[in-house]
């Protein structure tokens, strides 16, 4: 027993070593532009993944109201939004950690981490409805293509 036990804090040792010298430094850039959004086939509207949430459209509000009063609107696939690295990677891990089950009428999103946790066939990896693509700097970056 005490020796199971010696093992184990020589295990948590070695690894809170391991982690501690093999942190990533902190990174100095700022946040850079990524267009980000969900796949055409996503069972959701939006999702958040690591703290970002991923739209299927957005829309674009002109400033002025048309000839009839109404409010203009341009829809648009996605977004384009500000992340820094530290957030970027977060959205990754986060993102091979989630499944959505689509067996049923409505589906539900799961961390596979947790250990209630049980595989479905239906089970589809989150990181296939969402995407991020890095864009050019917001001064030169067009908007997101509009939906046809």
């Amino acid at each position: 027993m005490a020796r199971e036990k010696n093992e184990a804090v020589s295990a948590a040792m070695a690894a809170q070593e391991f982690a501690s010298s093999s942190a990533p430094e902190p990174k100095a850039e700022g946040p850079s532009p990524w267009h980000i959004g969900l796949t055409a086939n996503s069972p959701y509207d939006y999702l958040t993944v690591g703290g970002v949430t991923f739209h299927r459209q957005t829309e674009d509000v002109a400033d002025k109201p048309n000839a009839a009063g109404e409010t203009i609107r341009i829809p648009r696939q996605g977004q384009v939004v500000l992340l820094d690295a530290d957030t970027v990677a977060r959205v990754k891990q986060a993102a091979v950690r989630k499944v959505i089950r689509t067996a049923s009428k409505r589906p539900v999103k799961y961390d596979i981490a947790d250990p209630r946790y049980r595989r479905d066939a239906s089970d589809v990896p989150v990181a296939r409805f969402i995407y991020m693509v890095p864009a050019a700097p917001l001064g030169d970056a067009p908007a997101p293509p509009p939906i046809a």
